[in-house]
């Protein structure tokens, strides 16, 4: 409740946050126990790294996974002020929607199902979307630090965006942003298939068998 109170008088000019207050309580307790912080350093430390990118400026190839350095083996990481240059620091409340994905899924399949949905939310709120988006909106050279505070982010964006393909399922963070975001209560999630067997099955999904770029 305190900490509520601090985020509502922190905040009280943004709306959505005052009215999810109670959900961004618990996300910071994610991401306390996610980090190994106190819930205080871990909500200061997600506001201070909290970005955000616009649509407009995303590019096809910020989709492939040879941009993600994620991806890449631990030894060949380096980290560049260009893998964030295009993202922008937000406040909580901001952001329009939370990108959740799979790197292992089609690029191309996943640029289209953002073009798709980036039509449509600039013909209903006539301006480019602000979008939470891994690649370029944490520092994945220090991807530990990043995936901890994925929680906070979550409770940041006003949408949960699925891009659900055959891998998705399969990818551990892909399942913790569900199921973080059920747990917070979140009521906006919208998902777009990319199509193929999987993306439209979930009766076979074992958390058991999920994989991870990076083992913790």
């Amino acid at each position: 409740a305190k900490l509520c109170r601090r985020m509502e008088r922190t905040f009280g000019g943004v709306e959505p946050v005052m009215k999810k207050s109670k959900s961004m309580a618990s996300a910071v307790q994610f991401a306390s126990l996610l980090g190994g912080r106190s819930v205080d350093n871990a909500y200061q430390h997600g506001l201070s790294s909290l970005r955000a990118i616009s649509m407009a400026v995303l590019r096809r190839e910020d989709l492939s996974p040879s941009t993600c350095l994620a991806c890449a083996p631990v030894g060949l990481r380096s980290f560049s002020r260009l893998h964030v240059s295009k993202a922008v620091p937000a406040l909580p409340g901001q952001i329009d929607a939370f990108v959740s994905h799979s790197w292992h899924d089609d690029p191309n399949a996943k640029w289209f199902a953002l073009q798709g949905w980036r039509s449509a939310f600039k013909l209903e709120h006539k301006r480019e979307p602000l979008i939470w988006f891994d690649r370029q909106c944490i520092d994945q050279s220090q991807i530990g630090e990043g995936i901890a505070q994925i929680p906070f982010y979550l409770a940041s964006c006003r949408q949960l965006l699925l891009l659900v393909g055959d891998t998705y399922y399969d990818r551990l963070w892909c399942l913790i942003e569900v199921y973080v975001s059920l747990e917070m209560g979140r009521a906006d999630v919208k998902l777009i298939s990319l199509g193929g067997s999987a993306a439209a099955d979930v009766s076979s999904l074992d958390v058991r068998r999920a994989e991870c770029s990076v083992a913790e």
